[in-house]
Parts: structure tokens; sequence; C-alpha cells
């Protein structure tokens, strides 16, 4: 009999909500449901650093404080969907955790998203995309980016864009970077 595959990491999740807008949306089991099955692709459950599992902090907040945040972090005076605070430096990502006692001892960061700008993007694609959908890509990619995947020279967001592509296919999402002219 084969050897079963390894079970992918244990991602706790941490979630904490400052904004009343998002009490009508099921975003604990949108992100438990991102977060395992992003663990469950071969490129991620592998990474070392994952090994002994994680947590992984999300801050569900509005385009106020996401503009502050995106303001003071990276200098750009405007509200975002999503932001990402890795803990870690993404170069270390193949040292093997120093973290032997579980993944509550392995912070990866802290994701945040904003209601309006996600609801909004969601309104203004054509067609229309789903809250449930456009939030699980955001999650998925703020998640990467802890992981330190980026998407600044063409190169990595080919990388990144695959592996999103690829991830949100086994979440059943359509890709979000498929060129409106192929629909």
């Amino acid at each position: 009999m084969p050897p079963s595959p390894p079970s992918p990491p244990e991602i706790i999740l941490s979630i904490r909500t400052d904004s009343p807008l998002w009490d009508e949306h099921d975003v604990k089991e949108i992100c438990t449901h991102t977060l395992r099955k992003t663990t469950e692709d071969p490129d991620i459950g592998n990474i070392p650093y994952l090994s002994g599992g994680a947590c992984v902090s999300v801050l569900l907040t509005d385009d106020a404080h996401i503009r502050e945040l995106n303001r003071e972090h990276r200098e750009k005076d405007r509200a975002t969907n999503v932001l990402s605070f890795p803990l870690f430096n993404p170069g270390e990502l193949d040292i093997p955790p120093p973290f032997p006692h579980g993944p509550e001892d392995n912070e990866l960061g802290d994701i945040v998203l904003a209601y309006e700008t996600v609801m909004r993007e969601c309104e203004e694609a054509w067609p229309p995309k789903a809250f449930k959908d456009h939030l699980t890509h955001l999650v998925l990619h703020g998640f990467l980016h802890l992981l330190g995947y980026d998407h600044t020279v063409p190169e990595e967001a080919v990388v990144m864009e695959e592996l999103e592509t690829r991830i949100l296919e086994t979440l059943g999402v359509e890709n979000p970077y498929k060129d409106d002219d192929e629909t």
C-alpha cells in the first residue's frame, strides 16, 4: 500500500472585526477554507517554515482604517482591498521553524481587508464578482504575501498569479486574472 500523503500544515486563524459592515458575511468560514486549501497545494504545504503549522491574524476593517495603514506603511494615501504584514523576513522561508511547540508559536503575520473596497470591486467588475469569490482571492493573495510571494516585478507576478489561479481553481473560484476578451 502506498504511503498516505502528508497532512497539510495546520493554520490557526485569528479574526478580529472592527467594522460592523462585515457582520453579514461568514468570513471565518471563507478564511478557514481558503487557508486550508492553500496549504494543501504542494508548493505551499512543502515550505519548511510551515512544517509545524502557523498562526495568521485577519483584521476586517473599513476603507478609512486601511487607508491610514496604507499611508503609514506604504506611503500610499488611498484605501486598498487587502494589506499584508509579515512578521518575518521572506528570505527566511527555507529555514525550518524555530517554533517546536506548535502552530500557535509560529505567527506568520496579519492580513487586513477593507469592506467598502472589496464590495466596490465586486460591483464594478464585469460581470460582477461574487463577494465570497473575491474575498477568497484576497485572503489567498494576502496569505501568499505573508509567505514571501510578491508581484512587484513581472517574473514574480507571473509565479504568484499562476499559484493563485491554481489554488483558486481547487476552491471553485474562476481565474481573476483572465482577460475579459477570453470570456
